[in-house]
């Protein structure tokens, strides 16, 4: 964070990027306050897709593996998790307690049932629970008849290479 706070800002060399910070401070009368910094470097079998919303106040980044070129697919991924807010990227992200939390929760709604429907029951629950903070599980705002894994897999055909979506980041001013 030091080190980029001391740069020199791109569009007045004169100031560096802490003393831009500082001016624009006096010039709003608010306190901003630079709290993280993420670097995600370019290779040349990844696409990044960035995203602002709300005039940057939701910033998100979708990283895609596996091919160049397709920042328009990555910047899509990008806008529907500044729209969906998943929590993880997948089903294996989702820590153990959490998981162990939802299924409880699950058991306890469910009564007078046998074991082995409560299961499917259960099971079943924990697949909507998944497609609600799982990103490659969410349905796509563009198209909600596909999830995310289905439009990356659905690309990754058309371009004749395995495509992974690697990870994903939002940041909302205030978190």
């Amino acid at each position: 964070m030091d080190a980029f706070l001391a740069q020199k800002y791109s569009k007045d060399p004169s100031v560096t990027i802490d003393q831009y910070r500082a001016l624009v401070v006096q010039s709003l009368g608010e306190n901003i306050q630079i709290k993280r910094i993420g670097i995600y470097p370019k290779a040349s079998n990844k696409s990044l897709g960035i995203y602002s919303h709300m005039g940057g106040k939701i910033v998100t980044l979708a990283e895609i593996d596996g091919a160049n070129g397709i920042e328009a697919l990555a910047r899509d991924i990008a806008m529907h998790i500044a729209a969906e807010s998943p929590d993880y990227l997948n089903e294996s992200e989702v820590p153990a307690d959490v998981k162990a939390r939802e299924e409880e929760i699950a058991r306890s709604q469910i009564t007078g049932k046998p074991e082995n429907i409560i299961a499917k029951i259960v099971e079943g629950k924990m697949k909507t629970f998944y497609a609600s903070v799982c990103l490659v599980d969410q349905k796509f705002v563009k198209d909600n008849a596909i999830t995310i894994a289905d439009l990356v897999a659905k690309e990754a055909k058309r371009l004749g290479k395995p495509l992974t979506l690697r990870r994903f980041v939002r940041w909302k001013i205030g978190e």
